[in-house]
């Protein structure tokens, strides 16, 4: 068992090597404000990464193993991270901000069969280099917080079908945001306030076969229909 706050504000640590090690939990404020670690092999038993674990960390990439099922709140917010895969075990985002404000994030990957059911507010929130989010491996997703994808470089959002709700100001100021796809099963979608804010040049795209749309090919949607209007999305085609 490791401590919280283990190595929080080691500015001159560069490395953590975990040898033969069976921990199944990085505790909170692990390795916080560490900004010249650049290497971390999270061991193979970890089961949860706390809060703050890697917040303002030098970290660029990491392996997060599979069998990892919970991360906390601002976990990697501001650190370095460029790239991360996120495995397929993981089924929970606990709190918000999981990597807010990472600035040189490019790509976040899920993995296929990722078990999450939710994606936290703010979770990739001004992250401005990111440009690829494979949101649509979250086959069990019916929900997407408040700002989630604000101020980032993403040209493509692909809903999955189950989602239900999109919280405020999910899209807002995305000046890089070409086409977000609706693959929705259910019969009406809830709409967050100036959720599509700052994406004129966005397009919005449904599944034909999706039951949870009029037959006019009009969205079904509630609260705040103007998010419709600010996307064009009742004047385009359906996916063929």
């Amino acid at each position: 068992t490791l401590g919280t706050e283990t190595f929080q504000d080691c500015a001159s640590l560069t490395s953590i090597t975990f040898e033969g090690n069976q921990i199944t939990v990085l505790p909170d404020n692990f390795a916080g404000n560490t900004t010249n670690l650049t290497t971390c092999n999270i061991p193979t038993t970890v089961e949860t990464i706390g809060a703050n674990a890697f917040q303002k960390s030098g970290i660029e990439t990491i392996a997060l193993p599979e069998g990892l099922k919970s991360i906390g709140a601002r976990a990697f917010s501001a650190s370095s991270i460029t790239h991360i895969t996120l495995p397929a075990s993981l089924s929970t985002l606990d709190g918000e901000s999981q990597f807010n404000g990472c600035k040189s994030l490019e790509t976040i990957t899920f993995a296929e069969g990722c078990k999450l059911t939710a994606i936290s507010n703010y979770f990739t929130n001004n992250c401005t280099a990111l440009k690829s989010m494979n949101i649509e491996a979250c086959r069990d997703l019916t929900s997407i917080g408040h700002c989630v994808y604000a101020k980032t470089a993403v040209e493509k959002a692909d809903i999955p079908a189950g989602v239900t709700y999109i919280g405020d100001w999910c899209f807002c100021d995305c000046p890089n945001m070409q086409t977000v796809i609706f693959n929705t099963t259910a019969w009406g979608i809830t709409l967050g306030k100036t959720c599509f804010g700052g994406c004129a040049g966005a397009k919005g795209y449904y599944n034909e076969e999706s039951t949870g749309l009029e037959q006019q090919g009009h969205y079904v949607v509630k609260n705040n229909t103007a998010c419709i209007d600010e996307l064009k999305l009742t004047a385009v085609a359906p996916i063929k």
